[in-house]
């Protein structure tokens, strides 16, 4: 957002396009407009050589003058406005700004020739051949970039933007001449081949459009106006001829009441005759009657006109409103008007630029006509002229396109060299992998060969293990049947041993026993 440093000549000729306005905020309420105003830097910048972002936060929450240049209207103007504090969550300026150089602004513009039906360009982005034109792109968490550059043509910059983000999210910002700013976001195809599906062009055929005011509309509003002032009149006058009626009401009811007085009086003094005093009597009824009946007429009078002149003051009040409308209205008018002007400034501008043409024009004709005589190959040469203007600016459309083609049959052809490539390290890759499974595979049966030759020695030493287990028992089993034997005769020997003791033991108590007894 800050002023490159270069000469001031240079600098002057940047400026800060508005491309997003928040509502309520200082530009908003300064009457700022998206995508044609631009601001340009105050004089102090260049003098004292501050940075606009800078300047813009030492002028915070104050109320400054802003010049903005319209590209609408060709024309600067002073604005005032009271930015936000610092730390807003809207920024100081309520807007979203991008610098750009304001003096090609109107010629460095895509604008959208034909469109295809069923494109991207028509579904998502619903552009309007000959009524839309583009001015940025912004991609997400990413500064506006604007078409409007020095150094690319806005064709060379969204065919590279879009080349290097499908896939992505890309907010347009594009301005119709009819209705105006808008924004669209999109998703970008990822698809290889993808494109938008329309024609764009720009330069000195293809300007930014210029301010269009709809005469017949304005005539149309003031005869409204017109009417409505009318209207407003008449109801008026209405209101003060129904007052003085009122008034005029109410003096015939007093003069009514004097009168039935003066013939009371009139009454009592005539006190003669009978005859007179009953048809007083009855007079005198009926006129107290009469009365009660005024009283009762006068008070539904006075209800009936408080009710009218309230009614009347709910119509004043409206007629109010009505004039602060009409106020607003003629405040419109007056802006219209000023538009008006502007346009019929703009037009002798046109005017002043197309006779200068013409009169260019005119003497380039002139010396044709003195080398060519004849009005046939006057006209004739005109013709050529047109047709090498439309040569030329086809040619242009032609370059460009050979141009984009170019650039993306070279990156189809890279991209090809990139899959082929990609395809013969697949097959490398794969080819490894294959090798390294088949090894593996080899290695598996070797161990499970190994495994099974190592059982099969197992299952044999076991087996030979057993046949010698089997002859070790035999062997302890035959030396136990010997031990057993050798047992067997030591125990019959100590049993034939024990008798002989016995025996002798009891020969000798047989021997004690007889000497006793002897």
């Amino acid at each position: 957002m800050g002023l490159m440093e270069s000469s001031e000549e240079d600098l002057r000729k940047y400026g800060l396009r508005i491309y997003t306005i928040i509502k309520n905020g200082p530009l908003y309420k300064g009457g700022a407009q998206e995508l044609t105003d631009f601001i340009i830097p105050p004089e102090e910048l260049f003098s004292n050589q501050i940075n606009f972002e800078e300047w813009v936060h030492s002028h915070a929450n104050q109320e400054i003058k802003l010049t903005l240049y319209s590209l609408l209207t060709k024309k600067f103007r002073d604005i005032k406005i009271t930015t936000n504090p610092l730390g807003s969550k809207e920024g100081i300026l309520g807007a979203s700004i991008r610098k750009e150089n304001w003096t090609i602004a109107n010629k460095n513009v895509l604008h959208i020739i034909s469109v295809e039906e069923n494109s991207f360009a028509q579904k998502e982005l619903g552009l309007i051949p000959l009524e839309d034109y583009i001015i940025g792109v912004k991609l997400k968490d990413k500064p506006i970039i604007p078409l409007n550059q020095d150094d690319f043509t806005p064709l060379e910059m969204l065919g590279e933007i879009i080349r290097k983000n499908k896939g992505h999210l890309m907010k347009f910002y594009i301005y119709n001449k009819k209705s105006g700013a808008r924004d669209v976001t999109v998703t970008i195809g990822n698809d290889y081949y993808f494109t938008l599906g329309c024609e764009g062009a720009f330069g000195a055929l293809h300007m930014f459009p210029s301010l269009e005011i709809d005469e017949k509309k304005i005539q149309e509003n003031i005869e409204k106006t017109e009417q409505l002032l009318k209207e407003i009149k008449e109801t008026i006058n209405n209101i003060s001829q129904n007052n003085n009626n009122n008034k005029t009401n109410e003096d015939n009811s007093t003069n009514v009441k004097n009168d039935k007085i003066d013939e009371k009086g009139n009454n009592d003094n005539i006190d003669k005759n009978k005859e007179n005093d009953t048809k007083n009597n009855i007079e005198n009824k009926n006129y107290i009657n009469y009365i009660e009946n005024e009283k009762l007429i006068n008070k539904n009078n006075e209800n009936n006109n408080n009710n009218y002149i309230e009614e009347k003051l709910i119509e004043i009040k409206e007629v109010k409103n009505i004039e602060d409308i009409n106020n607003k209205i003629n405040e419109n008018i007056n802006k219209v008007a000023e538009e008006i002007s502007v346009k019929q400034e703009l037009e002798k501008i046109v005017e002043k630029e197309e006779k200068n043409n013409d009169e260019k024009k005119n003497e380039e004709e002139k010396k044709n006509e003195e080398e060519l005589k004849d009005e046939k190959k006057i006209d004739n040469v005109k013709k050529k002229e047109e047709e090498k203007e439309e040569k030329k600016v086809e040619e242009i459309k032609i370059e460009n396109l050979l141009e984009n083609k170019i650039k993306y049959k070279e990156e189809e052809d890279n991209k090809k060299e990139e899959i082929k490539n990609e395809e013969s390290k697949k097959e490398e890759k794969e080819e490894k992998e294959e090798k390294e499974e088949k090894e593996e595979k080899e290695k598996k049966e070797e161990k499970e060969e190994k495994k099974e030759e190592k059982k099969e020695e197992k299952t044999e030493i076991k087996k030979e293990g057993k046949k010698e287990e089997k002859k070790e028992e035999k062997k302890e089993e035959k030396k136990e049947e010997k031990n057993e034997e050798e047992n067997e005769e030591e125990i019959e020997e100590e049993v034939e041993e024990e008798g002989e003791e016995i025996e002798d033991i009891e020969d000798g108590k047989e021997s004690e026993i007889k000497n006793e007894k002897k």
